[in-house]
């Protein structure tokens, strides 16, 4: 199962620990010693801009890009 949530890092004695708001915790019915896997947005995104680039000067649209691919298959 695959859910998004947000949460806050926060330092907790010599370590961190990630706070979920109460709300959250009991719309997904999360329970004690569940495990995560937390993804950095902001490295997630500098990892797709090193494959793809950042689409900066990118001025087709969709409709426009599905056409030419359209047109390679012709």
């Amino acid at each position: 199962m695959s859910v998004e949530i947000e949460g806050e890092v926060k330092r907790w004695g010599n370590s961190f620990g990630i706070r979920l708001r109460k709300e959250t915790v009991e719309r997904n019915n999360l329970k004690g010693r569940v495990k995560m896997i937390i993804i950095d947005e902001k490295q997630s995104r500098k990892s797709l801009e090193r494959l793809f680039g950042s689409g900066k000067g990118w001025n087709k649209s969709t409709q426009e890009i599905m056409d030419d691919i359209d047109e390679g298959w012709k």
